[in-house]
């Protein structure tokens, strides 16, 4: 028995890339139901056509997001930066960076600045 597909698997990854450029840090299921798939099919159309797992794709989007804001001159507040990442609060994007950097989010920006990253508008 051959399952025919309603949707089209590289569209949905297109998709998925471009509201995670956005909205980094949505959740996976959140992605998925914002593209009209299930998790599963999500992860199974990343398997065949993306760049690599939604996980890891999401991963990367957010550390690109997050330094972009860390070093964006002039300087946001810690509470921009978390709005903007999409981080319901502040307190969530720093349990996040500990996490994923193992320093606070004020450490963070003071190492991406002293190695000199800077975005200007």
């Amino acid at each position: 028995k051959t399952r025919t597909m309603a949707y089209d698997e590289k569209a949905v990854v297109r998709s998925a890339l471009a509201l995670m450029e956005v909205m980094p840090a949505m959740s996976v299921v959140a992605v998925a139901r914002s593209c009209g798939v299930s998790r599963q099919t999500l992860a199974r159309a990343f398997t065949r056509f993306g760049p690599s797992s939604v996980a890891q794709a999401r991963r990367r989007a957010l550390r690109h997001r997050v330094a972009l804001l860390m070093t964006h001159c002039p300087p946001l507040s810690i509470k921009e930066i978390s709005a903007s990442a999409g981080f319901s609060t502040p307190q969530v994007m720093a349990r996040w960076v500990r996490r994923e950097y193992g320093v606070s989010p004020r450490m963070l920006r003071s190492l991406l600045l002293s190695a000199g990253w800077t975005v200007s508008e």
